[in-house]
């Protein structure tokens, strides 16, 4: 009998050559090194994340893709401090920002449903500081990600994937370390 990927088994039934779109959303928990801009004497540490991923299965066994994720950090003191001062109630918003091109190589085993995976990527992660009135800034930095997974395929076109990474961020004041664990969910279309 030959192996099959699962991608041309259960989860592939799909697909007769092991391609496919995938789209999905998720969520997690982000360790972000980054100065706290209200006390640069610690960092912002561990946050929840939103992730969303696009990407395409180009061979059973390989996903080129895109994923951007957002991690709310806290209020801005002094943003808000002026927003008090104009008489506004709002308040001030600072958001990590991750978004970039990834690969991902995944270990297909047989007829199995779980498909371990590593992964590879680069693109920006920054600092988003927002505030009504046009308050507020930005600054975004090279970055690159490695980490790792599974795949669960749950069924034909639904993939529940659970994801570890690391972040390397070319900060101004040196390389900033991140690090995430994501867990989502993805519809995977036949191509």
């Amino acid at each position: 009998m030959v192996a099959l990927s699962p991608c041309r088994t259960l989860a592939g039934e799909r697909f007769a050559d092991g391609t496919a779109v995938l789209i999905g959303a998720g969520g997690g928990v982000t360790s972000v090194d980054l100065p706290d801009v209200n006390d640069p004497t610690r960092t912002f540490g561990s946050n929840a994340r939103v992730q969303l991923d696009l990407g395409a299965l180009v061979r059973s066994w390989l996903e080129l893709g895109t994923d951007v994720a957002f991690t709310v950090l806290g209020e801005s003191d002094s943003l808000n401090s002026i927003l008090v001062s104009q008489g506004s109630s709002e308040k001030s918003a600072v958001t990590h920002v991750q978004a970039g091109v990834v690969a991902r190589a995944k270990w297909l085993r047989g007829e199995s449903r779980w498909a371990p995976f590593g992964r590879l990527g680069a693109g920006v992660a920054g600092l988003w500081t927002s505030a009504p009135g046009g308050l507020g800034g930005h600054e975004l930095d090279a970055a690159w990600s490695a980490g790792g997974g599974l795949e669960v395929y749950a069924h034909r076109m639904l993939v529940v994937r659970a994801e570890g990474q690391y972040c390397g961020q070319a900060a101004e004041g040196g390389m900033r370390h991140h690090a995430a664990a994501v867990l989502s969910v993805l519809l995977a279309i036949p191509r």
